[in-house]
């Protein structure tokens, strides 16, 4: 901690300790914490969780307002909802006072957000600093005249695997999914894809295994569809964010047919990044920021073919696969936490504007 400017900090955000212990929300929130806790000292970093404040609105009001009044700096990451609520609050208690207001973006959803909602956009314009995950998602808020945007890329601590450490390829290649469990992250696509692959082969080419936390709106249809599953396809439940390499390790490649073009940098893909697990996925608008030929293999959203075409044909050639491998494991380290933590020093050590 010596030559770091201290200073207290706040960061308000869905930590989900214990009612949300995996998915992208809390373990960025979770992350951004113990991340600038490490580097300032905890005794100068707190946090404020929102989850569940609806419940008790009036006690979330007070929390906030002090911490205002006590804080320099006064972080946020609410999600699509949340904004609307916190981002006034907060401009209105830090009137008066020194803090300094800021907002770390999970995903990538925010300028179509800003573009359909002016009266979000104009609270937001006055934050000292809003970060973002993607290029893509500066160029576009700053078309909207936002002027305080920066790019804070999503990280993750892992250390990731060394070149040596990678397993050698084993048939039956296994594929793996490793995201929310719901039709619109692209389950459903995968798991048509492998039967499919399987089925025109006449024999099991791909094993698949299914991570993550079934959406509760999504139970009962999985639970249906993991009914009709053949002996080739898992679910095998959430894993810890401390134990996602041990998961992915020695996996032929991990399935990402999300259907949302708004996503921002997804932790899942850093994660097999990490385990040197190449990469099969459906093109988002912000992909090109974490995603290249060079750790994986790309399709267009509206190719409903896609994957299915892209498994049918990697199987028969699997030359590329180990550079792609280590390709992921270089990449990876373009998502680190001292690179974040560089940047977002930078915001927190400013003059107010």
């Amino acid at each position: 901690m010596k030559g770091l400017l201290m200073m207290k900090i706040c960061v308000i955000g869905a930590f989900g300790f214990d009612t949300m212990p995996t998915g992208g929300q809390p373990v960025k929130t979770r992350n951004l914490y113990k991340l600038l806790s490490e580097k300032y000292g905890t005794d100068e970093v707190s946090y404020i969780e929102t989850y569940g404040w609806k419940k008790h609105p009036f006690k979330m009001m007070n929390t906030v307002r002090r911490a205002v009044k006590q804080s320099e700096n006064v972080i946020m990451l609410p999600a699509h909802n949340g904004v609307k609520v916190f981002a006034p609050l907060l401009l209105r208690y830090a009137k008066g006072t020194a803090a300094k207001l800021f907002y770390d973006v999970i995903g990538g959803w925010l300028p179509q957000k800003t573009a359909a909602d002016q009266k979000l956009a104009g609270h937001l314009r006055k934050f000292d600093g809003i970060w973002v995950e993607t290029s893509s998602m500066k160029t576009a808020l700053d078309s909207q005249k936002f002027s305080n945007v920066s790019i804070v890329p999503n990280f993750k601590f892992i250390a990731p695997l060394m070149p040596e450490e990678l397993p050698p390829l084993e048939k039956p290649y296994r594929l793996c999914t490793f995201s929310r469990v719901m039709k619109e992250k692209g389950v459903e696509d995968a798991v048509e894809a492998v039967i499919r692959v399987n089925n025109d082969l006449g024999k099991t080419v791909y094993t698949l295994d299914i991570y993550g936390p079934v959406d509760k709106a999504y139970q009962e249809r999985f639970e249906m569809i993991c009914s009709n599953f053949p002996d080739y396809i898992q679910y095998k439940g959430i894993v810890r964010p401390d134990e996602s390499i041990a998961a992915l390790k020695g996996a032929f490649a991990l399935l990402f047919p999300t259907h949302f073009a708004t996503e921002g940098i997804p932790g899942t893909i850093l994660d097999a990044y990490a385990a040197g697990v190449p990469i099969v996925t459906s093109k988002w608008e912000n992909c090109g920021d974490i995603f290249d030929d060079g750790t994986g293999w790309g399709y267009e959203m509206s190719n409903k073919q896609g994957l299915y075409m892209i498994l049918s044909q990697i199987c028969h050639d699997t030359t590329k696969w180990n550079d792609v491998r280590e390709g992921c494991l270089k990449k990876y380290a373009c998502f680190s936490a001292d690179e974040a933590f560089s940047r977002i020093q930078k915001q927190l050590s400013g003059s107010r504007v």
